[in-house]
């Protein structure tokens, strides 16, 4: 690799970006920006970079530099939102998604962000709006589909809910978080078998999803499985010497 060659660098950071080796891709962007101080793309994956290390601040910064270069790039506007949502600045995030469809309105994946601020605002059915957009653009969209069927169950909507969870597998049989979302939709229903079934399929496919864990052990328990359960608490006794594991003991039953 040319130390001075500008795209080798800067698509090195993209690989390391994309294996999620942040920190070598850091170092890539900015050796990117050294050699060309304007480079949009550059500036944009910095500031994905900084937000994945927890950097948020500087996170910002990299999105309005990018915007200080070119006020209309979409993208950066959609980063942008979802960096200042993770910093719980909602009002602001909104701002930037809607700044971003202003741009683009096909661009679904800020209706999809647009939909997930608004839902944890409290604004269920205004995100209903925003996720059936965003399956407008993108039918098979599955992550504004799960979102979907998360807001109509908020709504009690529960057959549409189950309709949504059940086209996501459909697409895509080992999406862990839909499995997982299909299982508490069950305990609603009051089917803790097929509750149980969803969330031991989602255990297998991600051990690490929140609350799963504890709720698939419940269920167990709730149908007597006492084979399984030995296993599963094993797991969660590990999972308690490390308190950053503590959310998955947090059950839907009670």
């Amino acid at each position: 690799l040319n130390p001075d060659y500008l795209e080798a660098n800067y698509n090195l950071g993209s690989t390391y970006l994309e294996l999620k080796q942040f920190n070598r891709a850091l170092e890539q962007f900015k050796k990117t920006l050294s050699l060309n101080p304007l480079y949009l793309a550059a500036h944009n994956n910095l500031g994905i970079v900084y937000k994945e290390l927890g950097q948020y601040d500087e996170s910002i910064k990299s999105y309005k530099k990018a915007l200080s270069i070119d006020s209309n790039y979409a993208e950066v506007h959609n980063n942008l939102g979802n960096t200042l949502k993770l910093m719980g600045k909602s009002d602001d995030a909104i701002n930037c998604y809607k700044k971003t469809l202003e741009i683009n309105p096909d661009y679904y994946e800020a209706h999809n962000n647009l939909g997930v601020t608004l839902m944890r605002k409290g604004q269920i059915n205004e995100s209903v709006l925003c996720y059936k957009k965003a399956l407008s653009v993108k039918k098979n969209f599955t992550d504004a589909l799960n979102n979907l069927g998360i807001a109509y169950n908020l709504l009690g909507r529960l057959d549409d809910s189950k309709k949504s969870y059940e086209e996501v597998i459909l697409m895509n049989p080992n999406n862990a978080e839909a499995l997982s979302n299909l299982g508490n939709l069950m305990i609603d229903l009051k089917d803790i078998d097929s509750a149980s079934s969803n969330y031991e399929k989602a255990y297998e496919l991600d051990s690490k999803i929140p609350f799963n864990l504890g709720n698939l052990l419940h269920t167990k328990m709730h149908l007597f499985a006492w084979k399984d359960n030995e296993k599963y608490l094993d797991e969660i006794i590990l999972r308690l010497k490390n308190r950053a594991f503590c959310e998955a003991v947090n059950p839907v039953l009670t």
